[in-house]
């Protein structure tokens, strides 16, 4: 059953839509985004996204000693297209916490999907060193070392 509910501060109600060959540009145009029946404003996003990801960041500069505040800042920074900053994230993680297992998984994969083939397979091999016994990292270290062999990969 639905009932009226009052409408959030601030709220803008959205234009119809009108066909155009190309979206418009410039600071002056607010672009919907819409996705199962939601309107989602790509500039409340952002805002959300920033202001997430400097309260991530500023956990984990307040309990370095904690590495999963610093791992899901840098994941947070990834999936908002810094891939480069995500990745310094990563590795500084490594300086003080060198045995974590979800930076090493982490920095294999970025590594990987980027197409740095050779960079994956040595944090594969020092994941490989921290968990001895891991044997799914045997069939991830054989693919890296092919996908290092062929003469397209980094």
């Amino acid at each position: 059953m639905c009932r009226a509910v009052p409408l959030p501060r601030g709220f803008v109600p959205p234009c119809p839509s009108t066909k155009a060959p190309q979206p418009l540009s410039g600071d002056a145009w607010l672009h919907e985004i819409k996705h199962d029946g939601f309107r989602v404003t790509e500039s409340v996003i952002k805002d959300l996204q920033a202001a997430a990801s400097s309260k991530l960041q500023r956990a984990a500069e307040l309990e370095p000693e904690r590495a999963r505040y610093a791992y899901v800042f840098a994941v947070a920074l990834h999936s908002a297209g810094r891939g480069e900053e995500a990745m310094s994230a990563l590795k500084e993680i490594l300086v003080s916490h060198p045995d974590d297992r979800e930076t090493l998984l982490t920095l294999i994969s970025f590594s990987r999907d980027s197409g740095d083939f050779g960079t994956a397979l040595e944090y594969a091999e020092q994941l490989a060193r921290v968990a001895p016994g891991d044997a799914s990292l045997v069939g991830l270290i054989e693919n890296l070392r092919r996908q290092v062999k062929k003469p397209d990969a980094r």
